[in-house]
């Protein structure tokens, strides 16, 4: 569980489940309390609409999804234990500016349409051209928000037609906007 948590639950939810701006925190008591281990499995296999909570039936094969279950529900024995989980270091992405160019091309492909022209939002889907975007998800969740989509909105899967090339390229793209973004995205009609 302690992998697995690491490998594709970190990016939104903190690395020691202390929660982002993105997700909540999973390492509570109240959590705990709350939720018992049928809600966290319906919530991994379902995801959470209208939050960036995807359904993991398609990435985590059942045992994995188990795994992070009894992982959440018995944190607090791991904090209790000094337990901390493991980094799971990443390849860099490649920034070089061909990379940022297929990104480019990808998103103006298959983006626009829904986040808008240079990625300032339409009234279907929110901006992504903007340093509070930008400066609070990190490059693995947006790559996760590509792959698994956001669960009760637009915003589909593409980890089934995109690569994990043409992800990190688009992921690339969105990031070289960061430097000249404005803090808040500019209104769209």
């Amino acid at each position: 569980g302690l992998t697995v948590y690491a490998e594709n639950c970190a990016a939104c939810h903190g690395a020691n489940g202390e929660g982002s701006t993105l997700a909540p925190a999973l390492n509570t008591d109240e959590l705990r309390v709350r939720l018992n281990d049928a809600d966290l499995q319906r919530i991994i296999t379902e995801g959470v609409p209208g939050t960036l909570m995807a359904s993991w039936t398609n990435a985590l094969a059942p045992a994995q999804q188990t795994a992070v279950v009894t992982l959440i529900s018995r944190w607090g024995e791991l904090d209790a234990a000094g337990v901390t989980l493991p980094v799971i270091e990443t390849a860099p992405l490649d920034t070089s500016p061909e990379a940022v160019a297929s990104g480019q091309r990808l998103f103006n492909l298959l983006c626009t349409q829904c986040h808008g022209v240079d990625g300032y939002g339409t009234a279907i889907a929110p901006a992504l051209n903007n340093q509070t975007f930008l400066s609070q998800t990190s490059d693995a969740a947006i790559q996760q928000i590509i792959a698994g989509g956001v669960t009760g909105t637009n915003m589909p899967s593409w980890g089934g037609y995109l690569t994990d090339a043409d992800i990190a390229a688009i992921t690339v793209y969105l990031r070289s906007l960061q430097p000249t973004a404005p803090i808040v995205a500019p209104a769209q009609p």
